[in-house]
């Protein structure tokens, strides 16, 4: 970066940022496996619970939750609903209630 005064310029190092860069980068990776290793878990314990618990009466119920929770995972994370405005969010999260509270109830 360079600071120009009178008749002086003075070209200031920029390192600092670019570690801030680079270690925000360094967290959003890590943020994002995360997020992708639980989406892993989420989906394989979904298809797990569909095989070992058929018949039973809240299975319906269960499995839209898990997929509710993927959901809240996707959409926060890798659709950056995190940076939105409050609104956003809580039409989100409480159209996803909703349905899975309609859902549920027609289904039992």
């Amino acid at each position: 970066m360079a600071y120009g005064g009178f008749d002086l310029a003075v070209v200031v190092p920029d390192t600092l940022s670019c570690f801030v860069k680079y270690k925000n980068q360094q967290i959003m990776k890590l943020t994002n496996k995360k997020t992708i290793i639980s989406l892993y878990i989420l989906t394989l314990s979904t298809a797990l619970v569909s095989t070992y618990f058929y018949g039973w009466k809240f299975l319906a119920t269960l499995i839209l939750l898990l997929s509710g929770i993927k959901f809240i995972l996707v959409t926060f994370q890798f659709m950056e609903m995190k940076k939105a405005n409050s609104f956003w969010k809580g039409l989100i999260v409480s159209y996803l209630l909703l349905f899975i509270g309609i859902v549920s109830f027609l289904l039992i």
